[in-house]
């Protein structure tokens, strides 16, 4: 999962999910853009929802394989909070 964070400049690498990172996302300002394969972190998708509920604009982009798989929940989860969820088709 590869992360944008509008907190000036940056972005980062993760694998999984910890305080740390949710971390980053909380202090998010103005933008996360989210790039993700196996999107199903329940911390990283509350994190997101918060974000957006308290103005940051955010954007996730998953993987096309994960537009048919169980993780497609994560993207229905953040869709419903009128979260753009972006499928990335280029190999």
């Amino acid at each position: 999962m590869q992360v944008g964070v509008g907190v000036g400049a940056g972005s980062f690498c993760l694998t999984g999910a910890d305080a740390g990172h949710v971390s980053i996302l909380d202090r998010a300002q103005s933008q996360i853009r989210l790039q993700a394969y196996g999107f199903t972190s329940s911390p990283i998708l509350d994190a997101l929802v918060s974000a957006k509920k308290r103005g940051v604009d955010v954007v996730v982009i998953l993987d096309k394989s994960d537009e048919r798989a169980s993780s497609a929940s994560g993207a229905e989860f953040v869709a419903q909070t009128r979260i753009p969820v972006l499928i990335d088709y280029r190999p």
